[in-house]
């Protein structure tokens, strides 16, 4: 049977919408549409009232939250941070790695890639993919990564990172000017991981050659970098 989600007001990403009712059918949403232009089909039925609705927000680069690293190895510590998310209306989120050791950051991605393979879990945010922010990045830009675990870029350390994750990185920050890394960039979209340009002192043409290789994205923008 449908569930149909009525509200005084939809927000979609195009439009405002008086009066809404959602149809959704199997856990997804299949049509929409107010209720000043067509009936409401037959269902149960969720009725907000005066509220609003709106989608859920995607978090893509998240260290933790509620007093807990995301690359805490207790299961306790992801329970508290999607909890709190939850609440806020985040639905899904990237936990995002900060530069370690090496071995701290396999096993981190480790227990990361378990947990996003259970998938969703009652009222809690769920994570979609891991974001790897660190090792690959500027000395001269690093911010609160040690210095002590930067590295150069390469394909190989980066596969050995993703067959840690079991295959859940999607995003992976990096400095486009750092020897290594335009082969890493390249190396990355062929896995499907999303490269996001960020703690870099990369100059103008440096920046171009990174997004020529494939990178897509840009790691707090203007912060951590020229």
């Amino acid at each position: 049977m449908a569930l149909i989600v009525t509200a005084s007001r939809l927000f979609t990403p195009l439009e405002s919408i008086p009066s809404p009712y959602i149809v959704i059918e199997d856990g997804k949403v299949t049509s929409l549409a107010s209720q000043m232009e067509a009936d409401i089909p037959k269902g149960k039925t969720l009725d907000f009232k005066e509220k609003v609705l709106a989608p859920a927000y995607l978090d893509i680069h998240l260290h933790g939250s509620s007093g807990h690293d995301v690359m805490e190895k207790d299961d306790a510590a992801l329970l508290a941070i999607e909890t709190m998310l939850a609440s806020h209306g985040v639905a899904a989120y990237l936990p995002t790695t900060v530069t370690a050791s090496e071995d701290r950051t396999v096993r981190a991605l480790e227990h990361l890639g378990k947990a996003i393979r259970k998938g969703d879990q009652p009222c809690r945010s769920t994570p979609l993919g891991i974001h790897l922010e660190g090792p690959f990045i500027s000395c001269a830009k690093r911010g609160v990564h040690p210095l002590e675990h930067l590295v150069e870029p390469s394909a190989e350390k980066l596969q050995r990172y993703w067959e840690a994750s079991a295959g859940t990185l999607r995003m992976v920050t990096i400095a486009p000017e750092i020897p290594g890394a335009i082969e890493t960039i390249r190396h990355a979209r062929q896995l499907g991981i999303h490269c996001s340009l960020g703690h870099s002192n990369a100059t103008y043409e440096e920046a171009v050659a990174g997004i020529t290789a494939g990178a897509n994205h840009v790691t707090h923008t203007f912060n951590a970098m020229r």
